[in-house]
């Protein structure tokens, strides 16, 4: 037995094969409200709650999840979320009710965003789901974009800053939103570039979103109400807990029959004129926090718990974009060592509910109507996060990795006997921290490293251990010869002269623009654009038999920007032509390799699209088009100089710095590796004959 539990040891017991049941149990017919799974959340108190889950609302989540975002047979979902996390059950479920393909990401992988950038390209992923944080994760390790990857985000509101860092690396961005209640997502919104909040989305299949007052009456539209949530979707309620069901589940006043239940969700929500929700706050000061959602006023009680604390509050900072961490303040006759409140509260609450920092203040911040004045608590300094007996790092690369630390936790300084996660840090930052070892030291270290080793001297010593990342710095190469192809470009190359890959590497950007356009800023912008970057005047023809880059003079080469007036043409044709646009074929040896298309939808609103051969551009590239052509644009239209600096490189640099390395030892132990795993593979791949 194992905690009380049969179990049934298959592998290593052989008789137990003889002993399995002959068919499989008998059950009683299962209808739409027979629970399909029991799951609980982190519980905003600290104390976990069983939400029981029906099969009705399973199933109609999942069949409006197979509509939009939309998940098809030729799909491949990678799958990145622990199984105690609800949004897991997209995941899981909705391969299997689709027929599509799930890749599983083991959990050191999940957790590790260099781990995750080679999950996303080795299985060909077309979808993935995650936080917000888990994406920043991923971007802060280098991830350049994923072509024809749409990205589910959901579990915490989405920063617009990360969604246009994200738009310019996909296919498709969509927002959801949802709590374990109402089952995974209730809401859902394709993300399109804009500015200010990102809204949280509009209903999906069969649920209902009512903005309510404390009298339970709708509010007018733009106001802020309560959201409370209808449908197939709600659940029954907490497994257990009666008293907690009927707070939170409330009778629908809505409702024409009797029985119908919202679930309140605490959440301050705004709809805006064209539907769309958004989110403003809590009713309740409840935060989340990493995934977790936590009530502040739970952790600030266990704190008055502590003999010498007087006052106390706890509040969720984000004083770096994507950063948000529980800061802990308090009143006492002197100031408490971090590290003793930090033990004190790891005994009362669960670990993800301890605050990172912990400010001591002679008094609260007040407004003048006496309350607490949450805008005038201050940012938390260095002693305010929990320290060992300080020591200074020894040797150079203690003092290198303390420094990391420093910058990577806003420190002053940071100690050899120092707990990188008792300073406040989280996964995230562990793979900054990577990130910043790797280019600082030339050292690749596993970001399970951190959390294996979280305090300095011992990680200092792993990371001095580590196999150094020798590699060459790029440098500017001359012009005069030939110029190889990167790996990258070579393989798109090759598929091209194979044939019949239509436009499946080609890269759209399609911007809207409205307002007053200065057409004449706008060409000289892109043109200023192709001058600056030499691969995207670049073409490949065949010398000697191997394709080489032939960059053209930046004098000599004009960026092909054609206008369109469909300002009386109806959408349809709109969106006709620039799928034409975006769809005509490139030719690789001759060029142009980019190309764009400004089209004229009304007097101040027009569509700027750029099309560009994947060859000479990535997912990546698209976040630095957006960046130059706004600082051009704005720079050419007040008559202003290029304010961008000079590239030191160029791609062409970048491939043959490449091959250098490739070269030699480095090829050979890649070749042989292939040869290995490629042995005894068939020559041909056989087809059934009613194959296409």
């Amino acid at each position: 037995e194992l905690a009380g539990v049969p179990v049934l040891d298959l592998a290593g017991d052989a008789a137990a094969w003889a002993r399995r049941p002959e068919s499989d149990p008998v059950r009683g017919a299962l209808s739409p409200e027979h629970l399909v799974y029991v799951i609980y959340t982190s519980g905003s108190t600290g104390r976990p709650k069983g939400v029981m889950v029906p099969h009705r609302a399973l199933v109609n989540f999942l069949d409006s999840m197979r509509v939009e975002p939309g998940l098809a047979p030729s799909d491949t979902l990678l799958a990145v979320t622990t199984l105690s996390f609800d949004i897991a059950g997209l995941e899981l479920f909705l391969p299997l009710s689709t027929g599509a393909r799930v890749a599983l990401a083991a959990r050191e992988t999940a957790a590790d965003g260099a781990g995750l950038r080679e999950a996303l390209a080795a299985t060909g992923a077309t979808l993935m789901q995650a936080t917000p944080a888990t994406w920043q994760m991923l971007l802060e390790a280098g991830w350049e974009g994923t072509q024809g990857l749409r990205v589910l985000c959901g579990g915490e509101a989405l920063p617009r800053e990360l969604a246009g860092r994200l738009l310019a690396r996909c296919s498709a961005l969509w927002n959801l939103y949802g709590p374990t209640e109402t089952t995974v997502w209730s809401t859902a919104l394709r993300v399109e570039a804009g500015e200010g909040a990102v809204p949280i989305g509009r209903p999906i299949a069969n649920t209902t979103a009512y903005l309510l007052d404390g009298e339970l009456r709708p509010v007018p539209l733009g106001a802020a109400g309560e959201l409370y949530l209808g449908g197939d979707g709600v659940t029954r309620g907490y497994l257990g807990r009666p008293e907690l069901t009927a707070e939170r589940f409330v009778p629908d006043p809505f409702a024409r029959k009797p029985g119908v239940r919202l679930y309140r969700t605490g959440d301050r929500v705004l709809r805006r004129a064209d539907g769309a929700l958004e989110f403003v706050g809590r009713s309740d000061h409840q935060v989340k926090v990493r995934g977790y959602r936590i009530e502040p006023g739970e952790v600030e009680a266990r704190l008055l718990e502590h003999p010498e604390v007087h006052e106390a509050v706890v509040v969720a900072r984000e004083d770096e974009p994507g950063d948000k961490r529980l800061v802990a303040y308090y009143v006492a006759p002197e100031a408490i060592r971090a590290e003793s409140l930090r033990a004190h509260l790891l005994e009362r609450v669960p670990e993800y509910m301890a605050p990172a920092a912990y400010v001591c203040l002679e008094e609260m911040p007040l407004t003048p109507n006496g309350k607490l004045d949450r805008r005038a608590l201050p940012a938390p300094e260095g002693e305010a996060y929990a320290r060992r007996g300080y020591e200074a790092p020894q040797g150079e690369v203690e003092e290198a990795v303390a420094e990391i630390w420093a910058e990577v936790l806003r420190l002053e300084r940071v100690g050899r006997w120092d707990h990188f996660f008792e300073l406040g840090g989280h996964s995230l930052l562990a793979v900054r921290v990577v990130s910043r070892v790797r280019q600082r030291l030339g050292v690749e270290v596993p970001v399970g490293e951190v959390f294996r080793l979280p305090v300095l001297a011992e990680y200092a010593r792993a990371v001095a251990e580590a196999a150094r990342a020798d590699l060459p710095p790029i440098e500017p190469v001359e012009r005069t010869a030939p110029l190889p192809l990167s790996f990258a470009q070579q393989r798109l190359w090759f598929l091209e002269r194979l044939g019949g890959l239509g436009n499946a590497y080609h890269v759209p950007w399609l911007r809207r623009l409205r307002g007053e356009l200065d057409r004449e800023a706008l060409r000289r912008a892109l043109e200023r654009i192709v001058a600056r970057h030499e691969v995207l005047r670049t073409t490949f023809p065949l010398v000697d038999g191997q394709p080489v880059q032939r960059i053209a003079p930046a004098e000599e080469w004009r960026f092909r920007l054609t206008e369109r007036d469909l300002s009386a043409r109806p959408q349809s044709e709109v969106r006709r032509v620039i799928a034409e646009e975006a769809g005509a074929p490139f030719d690789l040896e001759r060029g142009p390799l980019v190309r764009g298309c400004l089209v004229r939808l009304g007097e101040d609103e027009h569509a700027l699209q750029v099309t560009m051969h994947h060859v000479v551009s990535d997912g990546w590239s698209m976040g630095v088009l957006t960046r130059e052509l706004n600082a051009l644009y704005d720079a050419f239209r007040s008559g202003e100089a290029d304010p961008l600096p000079e590239l030191p490189v160029q791609y062409a640099d970048y491939a043959v710095w490449q091959r250098r390395w490739v070269e030699g030892e480095v090829l050979r132990q890649q070749a042989e590796y292939w040869k290995r795993t490629l042995s005894g593979a068939p020559e041909l791949l056989e087809l059934p004959a009613d194959r296409p």
